[in-house]
Parts: structure tokens; sequence; C-alpha cells
């Protein structure tokens, strides 16, 4: 009886069936993740959290954080986490006392999360009353590819590193959020390029990675205008050859100054060269540097906080698919079905070509914008609730993990 009632609420309400489960589903990882990430193991917490917390950071006139500052006058940001680990342990151990966060802490954060990501859960939600509007507003996408990038962006809030990227006490939570629009509007020139505008005014760092991206991504799909994919297997490789070999040093060829990011690559050229960067140019062979940044894309915090099952599986999965057939509705030579597969190769080379350059790059906190287009190629090869499926088990794998952790220690 409550299940035929609620069908018929949300069929009232024009409420997505999907969309709907994927925000529970995001909303009880979100609830579990603060229960179980070690608090305060987040990338960069005593300085982004810290700032935020007590009103230092200089935040733009329309920040949504102008407003939640009465959230963080009251949230611990001087954490003293216990964690057992290291970059090549198999195993880590989490003391549950001090890596835990007290119950009204938690239920702030998930408060403050959802709040910054109301315009996504709305769009996944309410999926029907925002296609009407963009039907409206005469947007050229087909309604048909409208749904596959909703339930592509409805999927990749369900994994767990999104859900921990999100939570970041942080604006880069904000950033992650506004990126995954340059996904849904990706045919807009105009619009992707305005909301790099917004990424930029937040953080000039992520608004470049993806910016070039965006390059790289609208490279591939002019190519396969032309029908020369092949030039743009020679692009990637060539790029990636002369970000290896080069590495900092291809900044003197690059037109920074057009970007207006002159100084900052300055700074960073310094940093690397006499700051306290320079001991992180060889800590760890440029060959492992994409190895990192994967285990951070799946899951693993500052304090190497790593599960060794789940970055099998998800390989396992993704290989799987790279062999897989396409499903009966894509054809090899449907030109949208290969843009969606060279946008992977784009996001190959645009995570590779930035961590050969900058080795403090290497974490996925600044490349997990680029799932949706990972789980938009997987929709080609998979039904969406076998993909969703898989998130959920790579979140029991992690989860369960970082609660036997706590007992570990």
């Amino acid at each position: 009886m409550f299940a035929k009632t609620g069908l018929a609420v949300m069929q009232a309400l024009n409420i997505s069936k999907f969309g709907f489960l994927c925000f529970l589903l995001f909303f009880i990882n979100s609830l579990i993740g603060r229960l179980l990430f070690p608090f305060g193991d987040e990338p960069d917490f005593t300085v982004r959290a810290v700032s935020l917390a007590n009103n230092t950071e200089e935040l733009t006139f329309w920040s949504p954080y102008n407003i939640l500052f009465s959230f963080f006058e009251e949230i611990k940001v001087y954490p003293n986490c216990l964690i057992n680990s290291s970059p090549f342990s198999f195993w880590s151990s989490i003391d549950k006392n001090s890596c835990s966060e007290s119950p009204a802490q938690v239920l702030q954060r998930i408060a403050i999360t959802l709040i910054i990501t109301a315009p996504l859960l709305c769009l996944i939600i309410f999926r029907n009353f925002f296609l009407k509007i963009f039907t409206l507003l005469r947007y050229k996408l087909t309604i048909v590819e409208w749904k596959h990038r909703l339930d592509t962006v409805s999927i990749s809030l369900t994994f767990p590193s999104i859900v921990y990227y999100i939570g970041l006490l942080s604006h880069e939570q904000l950033t992650v959020c506004i990126s995954f629009f340059v996904f849904i509007f990706w045919d807009s020139i105009f619009l992707v390029f305005g909301l790099i505008v917004l990424v930029f005014s937040i953080d000039p760092g992520n608004a470049v990675i993806i910016l070039l991206f965006l390059v790289i991504g609208k490279i591939s799909k002019y190519l396969i205008y032309l029908q020369k994919q092949y030039l743009f297997y020679l692009f990637a490789l060539g790029s990636l050859g002369l970000a290896y070999i080069f590495g900092l040093s291809i900044l003197n060829i690059l037109p920074l100054n057009y970007l207006g990011i002159e100084q900052k690559a300055s700074a960073l050229q310094h940093l690397f060269s006499e700051g306290v960067g320079a001991e992180l140019q060889d800590k760890y062979p440029k060959f492992l540097r994409p190895v990192l940044t994967y285990m951070t894309f799946v899951f693993m915090t500052p304090s190497f906080v790593k599960v060794i099952s789940a970055y099998i599986v998800f390989f396992t999965f993704f290989l799987i698919a790279a062999f897989k057939k396409n499903l009966n509705n894509f054809t090899a030579d449907d030109k949208l079905y290969s843009e969606r597969k060279l946008l992977v190769v784009a996001v190959i080379v645009t995570i590779m070509f930035y961590v050969f350059i900058f080795p403090t790059h290497s974490n996925a906190k600044y490349y997990i914008f680029t799932l949706p287009f990972l789980v938009s190629n997987l929709l080609s090869k998979f039904k969406k609730e076998v993909i969703l499926s898989f998130s959920v088990l790579i979140s029991v794998i992690i989860y369960s993990h970082l609660l036997l952790y706590r007992f570990s220690f």
C-alpha cells in the first residue's frame, strides 16, 4: 500500500524514479561516508577547512558559503586523527575515537553537502520538468540524449569517490558540482565556457584543467567530423610524450599569458625548482603518478587509507567494458558513440598530461569532474541498472573496509 502511495506521489510530482533512487543512494552514501571517512583526512584540510570556518578565505559575492558560514562557526576543524598507513601498505588502521565527528557535526556537513548539490539533485529528480524547459528553450539535444546525460549524472553521484570529494569541507566541493554541468551542457561552447569562468572565480587551478579538457575534447570532435580519428591518437601520444620528457619545462613554451595564469605558472616553477615542492619532483617516478591518480579516483585519502580490492574490481569492470560489444542502440560507426569513446581518451590524456608536468596534481580531486564522461561511455555497453549496481558494489567494498580499519587500530 505504501509503495503504491509513494509511486502515486512521484507521478503527481513528475519525479523520476531512477533519479530519486540515485538521490537516495547519494544521501545514504554521504551519511555512511561521514561516519566512516577519517575526520580531517581530506586534501588540504588544514588550509581549506580552516579558512572557510574562520572566514579568512576570499569568496566571490555569489558564493553559497557566504550564507553557510553560520554552519561553519560550530564545526570542528582541528582534528587529531590517528591513522596507521603508508603509500605501499595493503591495510590501514583508523582510531575510531580521534577520527570520528560528533553526530551534530555529521548532520551539519551533510546539510552543507545537500545545499551545495541542490541544483544537481533537483535536475536529476525533477528531470521531466527541466526537460520541458530545455525543449522550450530549443536546446538542440534530443530527449533521448538528455535522458542519457541525466542518467549519467545520477549514476555518477552514487560513486564513493564522488561522495568523498563532494563532501569535502572546502570550496572544491562547489567546483565539482559546477563542473558536472560541463558534462550536461557539453555541446554548448558558450555555456561550458561560462561554467569555466565560474570555476575560475573560485579556483583558477581547477578551471585551467577543465579548460584543457575542453580543448582536447573539442579537438577530438572536430577530427571525428573530418573522419580522421587517427590524428587524435597521434596528437594524444605526442602531447603525452612532450609532457613526460620535458615535464615542468614545457610551461616555458606554452602561451600562458593569454590564459591569464602566467604569474601562477611562474610561482609553480619557483615552487618546484627552489621551493618546498622541489622534493616532490623525484619523490615518485613519473610513470607512477597516474597510478596514484587512479587510486584516488576510486578512493584513497591523503594519509594513504586505501582499498586494494576496490581498485581490482574497478579496473576489471572497465577492462570488461573495453572489450564488450555495444548495446543494440549503439553502432560502431555512430558519430555520437565515437565522440563518447574519444572523450574517454581525452580524459586519460588530460589527466596524464597534467600529472606528468605537476607532481602536486596527482590527486583525483582535480579530475573527478571527468567521471560522468567515463560513465557515459559505459552506458553504451551496459544498462544503467548494471552500472548503478556496480557503483553500489564498489561502495560496499570501500565502506566495509573502512569499518574494519576502525576495529583494527
